[in-house]
């Protein structure tokens, strides 16, 4: 059996300056390869099977395959933090000065529409006072909380605040199939039907605007076959990695030029330091379509050696993606030739 390749591996643990989804911190490896630095991030709750999608993406950025990008910079949505809503018109404020973000994306999916009704009015109102009368986006993620009934009761509600589309609104493709007859006119996105579910084709029926996560969908190299094959517009996303992650992910992005819209490359502004001196920041709505690399300070600094619980979950990722063929020959072959 190959052995994993002696490359330098460093741990990083980033806190978040809000907790997100009830995660207030971001950990991960970075990995050293011939062509500079990948990172292996995934949530802790991934098995290993979605854990060698991610090592997948990390060697595509290891050894040099990240795809070129046909643009300089890609145009992002700023990401606001579950609040209340008087907490919300400053949130949006502060977001939409900070990043110069045009398109926003909020968490929804209470249980109570008045709850979701007044919060999403208040970014409405904010982003109107911000921005003018309707010139700014808002975008709704449900993460796959809402039965049917609920998601159509909810979103009667809701469109009037001029949303752009809501992600996710139910879990299955029976359930948005029937959504979707309900409420035909409604703008749908998808994203756990892909990188959880990995049903494509039922995405394809569905779905509007495709949200592709390029780690967890094994690198940006599928991500692009995904698209052309899925032919929808595009939302590239992060999954909140460092900037080493984000900038892989804009030049994905980037990449797919007019089939892109906004992407959702924005989070590190959610991060009280990075894994870099110079974190992935947007600036005018856009953020550049550029490789960072960590320098040697930085790493010293803010990473430390792995610890043997993410070693044992890289050695399994690598098991299970060299058995299922997701590592190219070409990309097994510089690794090995490093070491």
């Amino acid at each position: 059996m190959p052995r994993f390749p002696a490359i330098d591996i460093r741990q990083y643990r980033i806190p978040l300056i809000t907790s997100f989804r009830d995660i207030d911190h971001r950990e991960g490896l970075l990995l050293q390869g011939p062509s500079g630095w990948g990172e292996f991030a995934p949530f802790s709750d991934y098995g290993v099977e979605q854990d060698a999608f991610w090592l997948a993406a990390a060697f595509e950025m290891m050894t040099g395959q990240v795809p070129k990008p046909l643009v300089a910079t890609v145009p992002v949505n700023a990401i606001l933090a579950e609040q209340e809503p008087a907490a919300l018109t400053d949130e949006v404020h502060r977001v939409v000065s900070l990043t110069g973000a045009h398109t926003v994306k909020m968490k929804v999916g209470s249980t109570d529409t008045a709850i979701d009704l007044a919060r999403v009015a208040a970014v409405r109102s904010a982003l109107d006072a911000c921005l003018g009368d309707a010139n700014g986006a808002i975008r709704l993620d449900v993460n796959c909380q809402w039965s049917v009934a609920t998601a159509a009761a909810a979103l009667t509600e809701l469109m009037q605040f001029g949303i752009e589309y809501v992600e996710q609104p139910c879990a299955t493709v029976g359930e948005l199939e029937q959504l979707r007859d309900e409420m035909p006119d409604l703008p749908i996105a998808v994203d756990e039907l892909l990188r959880r579910d990995r049903d494509f084709a039922g995405a394809a029926r569905v779905a509007d605007v495709v949200v592709l996560k390029v780690a967890p969908l094994g690198g940006g190299r599928e991500v692009l076959r995904l698209a052309s094959e899925l032919g929808l517009p595009v939302v590239i996303s992060s999954a909140m990695e460092s900037s080493i992650g984000l900038s892989r992910d804009a030049c994905v992005a980037a990449a797919l030029s007019e089939q892109a819209l906004a992407s959702g490359l924005s989070t590190a502004v959610l991060h009280e330091f990075d894994a870099v001196s110079q974190p992935l920041i947007p600036r005018d709505g856009q953020v550049p379509a550029q490789l960072v690399q960590p320098d040697s300070a930085t790493l010293a600094e803010r990473t430390t050696p792995p610890n043997s619980d993410w070693l044992a979950r890289l050695a399994a990722a690598w098991d299970t993606a060299r058995h299922a063929g997701l590592v190219p020959a070409e990309q097994l072959q510089a690794l090995q030739d490093q070491s």
